[in-house]
């Protein structure tokens, strides 16, 4: 496994357990990027910048912020988007993710929810009961406003970062189709794939280890 004193995560405002500290008014595309960028200027050294699922429009706005201070971008079966896309936009079009007949938008439309079953049907069928409980257990409404915002990045900085992508073959979130047609559009210096879900973190944690060690 990676040493745990190279690994640092990044609390963003308004998700898991920093939702009550975030609040909705925290949550933006701008300050879950700051909360990366912070952690980033506090490195003594370039980092290899790992962002999944919707962290991958974080990691890439980080990564427009400081290029000079990002050795590597990995998309961890993550959003790879383009300058001027949204989230929303990318997640509409992927007929493929089954986790969307899951999602239950607020009635004032500012958070997401997701309806019973979402873990062990959609977002993590190969997890362990055990791990699906702990899942669901950090489960908090999602602030919607990141979805819908457009990232900004520009091929002279964000561009200039080398990007790896690691595919999840079994996803059910980002389909490998979907997974496949975004790091196509932006391609990457290197394409790797684990046969798992959407959180190979849990399922697959040895493999993943060793495919970013070899980074």
């Amino acid at each position: 496994m990676i040493s745990a004193a190279a690994l640092v995560s990044s609390a963003l405002p308004g998700c898991g357990d920093a939702g009550a500290d975030g609040g909705e008014g925290g949550a933006s595309l701008q300050a879950y990027t700051d909360a990366v960028v912070e952690a980033i200027d506090g490195a003594s050294r370039p980092v290899v910048l790992v962002g999944h699922s919707m962290g991958g429009t974080v990691v890439s706005q980080a990564a427009e912020a400081r290029p000079d201070k990002v050795k590597t971008l990995v998309y961890l079966t993550a959003f790879l988007m383009k300058d001027g896309q949204s989230l929303n936009e990318e997640w509409a079009d992927d007929d493929g993710a089954e986790i969307k007949a899951y999602a239950v938008p607020s009635s004032d439309g500012t958070s997401l929810s997701f309806k019973e079953g979402w873990a062990e049907n959609a977002f993590c069928q190969d997890c362990s009961p055990d791990d699906i409980a702990r899942l669901e257990s950090h489960l908090r409404e999602e602030p919607a406003k990141p979805f819908g915002e457009p990232i900004h990045v520009t091929e002279e900085r964000w561009g200039r970062v080398p990007r790896v992508y690691i595919e999840a073959l079994k996803d059910l979130a980002i389909s490998p189709a979907e997974q496949k047609q975004q790091h196509t559009a932006s391609p990457c210096e290197k394409v790797l794939s684990i046969d798992a879900g959407h959180a190979p973190f849990l399922t697959k944690p040895n493999e993943l280890a060793e495919a970013l060690r070899s980074l």
